[in-house]
């Protein structure tokens, strides 16, 4: 019986780890960004169920749910999102999308003069922005293609809190 060189048994070693560390990547995503949801966005968000596919290259998550900054009123809320990318067409400078499903999306949005009750999300991407004077967009020619745009049932609920108004 012949013996296995040790450097196939080092590449061996690496594509099993690679392999689990891809196969369990939704799972380490999903409780990351559950568990640490506070520090990344300043809000508690829950999702039951994140499932990356690397052969069709999507994204399929289940049960989200984003609340108020009271942590107890939903803001956002959906029952599934699935995107299906398509890499390929980066190499001809677009983003294709073959396949993009948002299930019983819920948005609750309230107003009180002028805020809303999204301001401190905007202002936590405004204070990320990086500079852009010096960016360079002659070549910045890339296209969007969406072929398949699905948007099941859903609730858009807005609340004027002045004059106390709610239209959905």
């Amino acid at each position: 019986m012949k013996t296995i060189k040790l450097r196939y048994k080092i590449l061996g070693g690496i594509a099993l780890f690679l392999f689990i560390l891809l196969f369990f990547l939704s799972n380490f995503v999903k409780k990351y960004t559950v568990k640490h949801s506070q520090e990344l966005i300043g809000r508690k968000i829950t999702l039951s169920e994140l499932h990356f596919n690397y052969f069709r290259v999507s994204v399929r998550a289940k049960d989200f749910v984003m609340y108020e900054t009271n942590q107890v009123d939903k803001f956002v809320s959906f029952g599934e999102f699935y995107i299906n990318f398509d890499p390929l067409a980066l190499f001809s400078n677009e983003y294709s999308f073959s396949q993009i499903t948002l299930v019983n999306p819920n948005v609750h949005v309230s107003q009180n003069l002028d805020s809303f009750n999204f301001d401190d999300l905007l202002k936590a991407s405004k204070d990320t922005v990086v500079g852009t004077e010096n960016v360079d967009t002659s070549n910045a020619a890339f296209r969007f293609t969406v072929r398949n745009l699905q948007l099941t049932k859903g609730l858009i609920v807005y609340e004027d809190q002045q004059i106390k108004t709610t239209l959905s």
